[in-house]
């Protein structure tokens, strides 16, 4: 490449990467990077501590710097900095470095505009898939490196929160949960507290006493503490968690209403026979009655062994069952354990329409089609 081409390419990347304070040298284009070899303009350093201009270089040293990527090739900027001499005899500093000029910060390892960019990817994604995606846009980092970034940011101060929510989340699923509180106006998080303790909330509520309603589930700790920092506010039990009440209030009554249609007897129904195996069929699934014989000798195996004494998680690895499915196990009846889940039938009023049906001869496939939409969902 003769002089005047490489002139022109390396003042193409001055106009390209805007560095206000530094000449590039050379420019070498690679495969997957460009090597840019840079220096900065100015011929004089300022003392920090005094604020003496220096002439007088003692060294030049290079620093390698990320930035963002020019055709889906990777920027490495290699710049070379000088370090002076303090000239002032009584200054206590005798060896400085230049000042590096805007666009990169001290000790850094990558432009301020790379930086901003990594920063939003650390904040939005995990630290692994940080790492992934920052490979995939030509400023590679480590996981280690975007969780760095992350902390780093200052978290914003919410002032005038009118509406919050509660929640519980989890440092490690099973083991430690925290409590996160987030603005119900905005939808962002406000801040997070270690613990689900009642006093760590109620000492955060008190702290914003401009609250008018809070929104949590169904734990004790959360309204008890909202009751007791803002008696004035306006406890609010979001969608999920009433469909949730609601749901297991309907599962209760059937499982007491629905046992009592086993004991009618098929003449006073007035269908025959040959209806009575299939009806007895569905009420069986209602009832949760679906028991397979497997499961059935899981639960006795469950309950002799709580009865001897082992401890639940012991349970668990012996049987090679998740945690909650032994408490269930043993805190319920084998009646009371629904082992097929089904959409067919979900209350005792639905079977009671099955059964007007067949005393007016109708299939069940017709009965089936005329019930209400919401019924079963």
């Amino acid at each position: 490449m003769n002089g005047f081409a490489k002139n022109r390419k390396c003042g193409f990347f001055n106009t390209l990467l805007q560095l206000p304070g530094i000449i590039i040298n050379e420019v070498h284009v690679e495969e997957s990077r460009i090597v840019v070899t840079a220096q900065t303009k100015e011929k004089y350093g300022t003392c920090p501590l005094c604020g003496k201009r220096s002439h007088r270089i003692h060294s030049v040293y290079c620093r390698t710097l990320q930035d963002l990527p020019v055709c889906a090739r990777e920027v490495c900027m290699k710049l070379q900095i000088k370090k002076f001499v303090c000239t002032n005899p009584r200054c206590k500093k005798k060896v400085f470095s230049q000042r590096l000029p805007s666009g990169i910060r001290r000790y850094s390892r990558r432009t301020e505009r790379a930086e901003e960019q990594l920063t939003q990817l650390s904040l939005e994604v995990s630290g692994r898939k940080g790492s992934w995606i920052s490979k995939l846009i030509r400023i590679p980092v480590s996981p280690s490196t975007c969780l760095r970034m992350a902390n780093k940011c200052d978290v914003p101060v919410c002032q005038g929160i009118r509406y919050i929510g509660i929640d519980d989340w989890a440092y490690r699923k099973g083991h430690t949960y925290g409590t996160i509180l987030v603005d119900r106006e905005t939808g962002k998080a406000v801040d997070l507290i270690k613990s689900r303790e009642k006093e760590d909330i109620t000492l955060w509520l008190k702290a914003h006493p401009g609250i008018e309603t809070v929104t949590c589930d169904r734990a004790e700790c959360y309204s008890q503490s909202a009751d007791m920092a803002l008696p004035g506010a306006v406890q609010i039990t979001d969608r999920f968690h009433l469909i949730v009440n609601y749901s297991d209030c309907v599962a209760k009554i059937s499982r007491k209403l629905l046992p009592e249609l086993r004991k009618i007897k098929p003449e006073r129904l007035g269908f025959d026979h040959a209806h009575d195996q299939e009806i007895q069929q569905i009420i069986d699934l209602a009832c949760g009655r679906h028991v397979s014989q497997d499961k059935k000798g899981l639960i006795i195996k469950a309950k002799e062994l709580y009865r001897k004494g082992y401890s639940m998680r012991r349970i668990t690895r012996i049987l090679q069952l998740n945690f909650r499915t032994v408490h269930k196990y043993i805190e319920n009846d084998i009646g009371q354990i629904q082992t097929c889940r089904t959409l067919l039938i979900d209350y005792s009023s639905y079977i009671e329409t099955l059964i007007s049906g067949y005393r007016k001869g109708e299939k069940l496939s017709v009965v089936y089609r005329k019930r209400p939409a919401n019924k079963l969902r």
